[in-house]
């Protein structure tokens, strides 16, 4: 679709482990892959760094390289 900034809306989850009674929180939407240079959806966890910036890390489903997505401030 060229010329439309039509933003697909994201969905973060809260996924609690059955061993660690800690949430751990997801991320499923739009992620860019550098490798196939194209818009992919995946699924994949939220971390926070060093700075304090929540990041989304998935895994593209076609090809496998890692996939970053910055979401602001925790």
């Amino acid at each position: 679709m060229l010329g439309t900034n039509a933003a697909v809306p994201a969905q973060t989850h809260l996924v609690y482990d059955k061993e660690k009674t800690v949430a751990e929180e997801t991320y499923e939407g739009e992620f860019y892959c550098v490798k196939c240079k194209d818009k992919r959806s995946a699924k994949g966890n939220i971390v926070v760094n060093d700075r304090g910036t929540k990041m989304a890390k998935a895994k593209c489903p076609k090809c496998g390289t890692n996939l970053n997505r910055i979401l602001g401030k925790a």
